[in-house]
């Protein structure tokens, strides 16, 4: 009997250290070792410091991941070998065109370096050791002591504290649970089963086709060989991580370009966003949308938008669509994970205009195919946030036609490359539904036609959903709007916020859209993501002028400790608080956690697929298991089963060795629609469990492998027939080659 001492989740989360230990292993190789070793150090030299070299690292190695990785899926040639070949390729590319030398020669001067190198070695190992402790001494140990200092203690301190707490409401799923956390999570189990066999044009899979977002994962994972499951549950600590890290970048640049004194700003920007998507009270900057019969119309001539004030009795409705875009930040979902390099896009497009250099320019269009890789969404966000930055550079700095056409083109290069994907719609057709990820396609198309008010009369409304401004929100916008007003007056020094103005007006746009008559550009639980970044940026750099560049003129140096004190005591706050306004502690965000399938049932099968020979076993259960199990094992559905096989029948016909049955005690209720869902859930687990104790009242190879308060699962030992099979198969072969003998005689 499998082992059930202690609970699932300290177990999961002991395994899952270990995993998020490796994985943070072979990020690390992927995103900064790899790229130092294949691209020139001439490259980063123009880039604006270390900061910009890992974005470029960012950028480039997921544009590989995203753009040019799932052509070799397609062509059956991805995996270890073709991976390190891949690169190799890269660095000889690099050798062969940017430094102009023969690859030859280089190899060889590789190889004679090398040989030469580890023949001194041995021959002198102690003097290497020596010399490698003369050089701590001389080199090391002063580098570090001139960087040591109580102002960098404290700084790195601070800033692993925040970005600590500000993950942990994002990642804690991930750490000590394993079940679904969206019903999308069973497709990307799927998904990475395939990819695994090289196969990544799947109608299953496909949902609606973008390979963008599992194709990173599976790029790192090639290096590492982690199991899908406890992979896809790790996701979130990925790009929860690279957009952390994305909006320290920007806003640290942001503060840079207005003056150059050490700052706290960047990391007050992560804890903001991480407080408005995670605690309650940030309903109120958020606010939301609801459906209505009766809003208020102001017209403008022929233009009417809708809205309705910000009421207390609305407040249940905000505070659900908040707690709905903080759990899809604590899931794996390809629009958030789309979301997290779209800070990336926004810095480079940001240097792009400022510079007008190939390099940025070049970044932004691989960027911009990375998003459209992972999703198609963020095409629309694209448009309708930087075009306002666009517009604002050529209102300040004039048009350059030259510079504009060149931009179209690689952009245009760039986007279709990531869009490649498309292709699947011509295999298998258009999704059902696009849902609250386009809504305003299914409009397009004809699917849901938009219900906009057109008159005072009753009689002639129909229901709008339509999103509801308050005081936080006009705030942003004012601040907006003198954001860009300051940028015109000192294009030297503060033109920058003037596109941090034009931004948010952009995401004000697509947040407000439908008032103004317009099917809506996206679901609020998704631009809620948007808005916290705005909030974000903006509350920092005012922190940044008012108690940071302000101070500086009186305190001088010491403004430095005032700011960490400020964060430090607004951090201790904010842990304080978190019992009572976290939604990591509230009733809702722990039933999230298992409200799909039972939290056992995944340790399980990951325990079938570590224990079990690949393909000698078939799990009887709900569809959530089909997923996990595929390319490793058979599943079958519980109906499936009751339906075509009978507890009294000698052998059971199914062709492996064993036959595993899950059995919920306590089944869960049905919820979702689609495939990966299956209705009469309780009625099913009943049955089975009559079908269980018929069949052991008949057989002898039954036996309870796995028990709780909650599940139990059963195993038969299925090799009876499994051995009959083969006596079948063997003799049938036999009689076909007699007969063939028999023909060759005649």
């Amino acid at each position: 009997m499998l082992d059930n001492s202690g609970s699932i989740e300290s177990l999961v989360f002991t395994y899952q250290l270990y995993v998020l230990f490796k994985f943070i292993l072979g990020i690390v190789l992927y995103y900064i070792l790899i790229p130092h070793w294949i691209f020139p150090k001439e490259i980063y030299r123009e880039l604006q410091g270390w900061k910009e070299r890992f974005v470029f690292n960012i950028i480039v190695m997921t544009g590989f991941s995203t753009l040019i990785f799932p052509f070799l899926v397609i062509l059956k040639l991805f995996g270890f070998i073709s991976l390190v070949s891949f690169f190799i390729t890269v660095k000889l590319l690099f050798i062969k065109f940017y430094y102009k030398q023969h690859i030859s020669k280089y190899i060889i001067h590789l190889y004679n370096r090398t040989i030469y190198s580890l023949i001194r070695f041995f021959e002198k190992t102690n003097v290497y050791f020596l010399l490698y402790k003369r050089n701590i001494k001389r080199k090391l140990l002063p580098a570090v002591k001139e960087k040591v200092s109580l102002a960098n203690i404290l700084r790195f301190l601070l800033l692993v504290a925040v970005f600590l707490f500000s993950s942990l409401p994002f990642i804690y799923r991930g750490l000590v649970s394993w079940v679904e956390g969206s019903p999308d999570i069973s497709q990307f189990y799927y998904w990475f089963n395939l990819l695994k066999k090289n196969v990544i044009i799947d109608r299953t899979a496909g949902a609606p086709y973008m390979w963008g977002g599992p194709m990173i994962l599976h790029s790192i994972n090639t290096l590492l060989n982690i199991d899908p499951i406890p992979l896809v549950n790790l996701a979130p600590i990925f790009y929860i991580g690279i957009f952390f890290l994305g909006l320290y970048i920007f806003v640290s640049y942001i503060c840079k370009k207005i003056s150059h004194i050490p700052t706290f700003s960047p990391l007050l920007a992560v804890l903001i966003f991480s407080t408005i998507m995670s605690y309650k009270f940030g309903v109120y900057l958020l606010s939301g949308s609801i459906t209505t019969t009766d809003p208020m119309i102001f017209s403008f001539g022929p233009l009417k938008i809708y809205y309705k004030p910000f009421l207390p009795q609305f407040l249940t409705n905000f505070l659900n669509q908040q707690f709905t875009s903080f759990w899809r930040l604590t899931v794996y979902l390809e629009e958030e994970h789309a979301f997290a390099f779209f800070i990336y896009t926004l810095y480079i497009f940001i240097r792009t205009l400022e510079t007008r250099r190939n390099i940025y320019l070049f970044l932004f269009s691989i960027s911009l195919g990375i998003l459209l890789s992972i999703h198609a969404a963020y095409g629309i966000i694209v448009i309708f946030t930087l075009i306002p930055i666009l517009l604002y550079s050529f209102f300040v700095d004039g048009i350059d036609l030259r510079f504009l056409f060149k931009g179209i083109k690689w952009a245009f290069m760039g986007g279709f490359l990531g869009i490649t994907w498309i292709v699947q719609l011509f295999i298998y057709g258009l999704p059902p539904i696009f849902g609250k990820a386009l809504p305003f396609l299914d409009v397009l198309l004809n699917r849901n036609k938009p219900k906009v008010a057109v008159s005072f009369k009753p009689i002639d409304l129909y229901a709008v959903t339509i999103s509801v401004p308050n005081l936080s929100i006009l705030l942003l916008f004012g601040n907006s709007l003198l954001f860009s007003i300051l940028g015109l007056l000192d294009k030297r020094k503060l033109k920058i916020l003037g596109y941090v103005g034009a931004f948010t007006i952009g995401v004000l746009t697509i947040h407000f859209f439908s008032n103004f008559g317009f099917p809506p550009l996206s679901a609020k639980t998704r631009v809620n993501n948007l808005l916290a970044l705005c909030y974000s940026i903006q509350l920092s750099i005012i922190y940044f002028f008012i108690f940071e560049l302000s101070l500086y003129k009186f305190l001088k140096k010491l403004h430095y400790y005032f700011s960490f004190t400020i964060i430090s005591l607004l951090l201790i706050f904010l842990i304080y608080i978190s019992p009572s306004e976290s939604y990591l502690f509230s009733p809702n965000y722990k039933k999230t956690m298992t409200s799909i399938e039972q939290e056992d049932f995944p340790v399980i099968v990951y325990k079938i697929r570590r224990e079990f020979q690949p393909f000698t076993y078939t799990i009887v259960s709900n569809v959530q298991q089909f997923a996990q199990v595929v390319g490793k094992g058979f599943h079958m559905n519980i109906f499936t089963f009751l339906l075509n096989y009978s507890p009294y029948d000698r052998y059971l016909r199914i062709p492996t060795d064993y036959v595993i049955l899950f059995v919920e005690n306590i089944p869960k209720n049905y919820m979702g629609l689609g495939e990966f869902w299956f209705r009469w859930r309780i009625d099913q687990n009943l049955a089975l469990k009559t079908w269980i104790i018929e069949y052991a009242k008949h057989h002898k190879n039954i036996k309870l492998w796995f028990s709780n308060d909650r599940v139990e699962v059963y195993i038969i030992d299925n090799r009876s027939y499994t051995k009959l099979l083969k006596k079948e198969k063997a003799h049938a072969l036999g009689l076909l080659k007699f007969r063939k003998k028999v023909d060759t005689l005649k």
